[in-house]
Order: structure tokens, then sequence, then C-alpha cells
């Protein structure tokens, strides 16, 4: 079920966005998490790291 999508206008409409605003200011931080907060690391995968270390050993393989 759709919420009602008729305007409400006037000093009801300043009332609830107050009411609403309040909610919004008064909730603590910890909470809601932070979207820029430090991401971790990933670790490399075992594909990537076999692929590192065969054209390491090519590498070295090559240089001798």
């Amino acid at each position: 079920m759709k919420p009602d999508t008729t305007m409400i206008e006037g000093p009801e409409a300043f009332t609830r966005f107050r009411e609403a605003a309040k909610k919004l200011l008064s909730t603590p931080k910890s909470v809601a998490p932070n979207p820029f907060g430090k991401r971790k690391k990933k670790k490399p995968t075992r594909k990537g790291l076999a692929l590192y270390l065969s054209a390491l050993l090519a590498l070295s393989f090559f240089l001798s």
C-alpha cells in the first residue's frame, strides 16, 4: 500500500517538519554509521597472489 501523497501546507506542515527534525537531530552518533569512515584493506586473493608469484618467477628466470 502506497503512502498518502497529498501535500500538507501551513502550520501543520511546519509542526510535522519540526517534530521530524527533532527526532533526526536527537539520534546519537553511535546509531548511525559513518559512511566516510576508514575502510578495511582487502587481503590479496590466491589468484592474484599466484599470478604475482608466477610473474616474479618468470622475471627471475628471464634475468638469470
